[in-house]
């Protein structure tokens, strides 16, 4: 990366990771390098991402519903807090995910 230019959150690459290895075998033995170059992969799709996590907060309840169907319509990329899903810890930066998805195809 490129000095003086900004990364998306640290906080959701995190979780971008945590996701990627959730949607994959989810086994402590795991392959580094797959893993890794799954995350990649969603970076470069990253104007598609809309992650979410129901374990702790779902649509069922009508407050909850309402308020999660006004987040995940927000424009991409979206990455919802898996404990709190009051803000898009993806950022209001798009243009730093941009960057990261050029970088990655370097």
């Amino acid at each position: 990366m490129r000095r003086g230019k900004k990364l998306p959150p640290q906080y959701a690459l995190e979780l971008l990771t945590v996701y990627a290895w959730e949607q994959g075998s989810m086994e402590t033995g795991f392959s580094t390098a797959q893993g890794f170059q799954t995350v990649l992969e969603l970076v470069l799709k990253h104007q598609h991402l809309c992650i979410y996590w129901e374990k702790y907060y779902d649509f069922e309840n009508p407050i909850i519903g309402q308020y999660l169907r006004r987040q995940l319509a927000k424009p991409r990329p979206v990455i919802l807090d898996p404990a709190d899903p009051t803000g898009n810890v993806a950022g209001k930066d798009p243009y730093s995910w941009q960057l990261l998805a050029q970088e990655s195809t370097v």
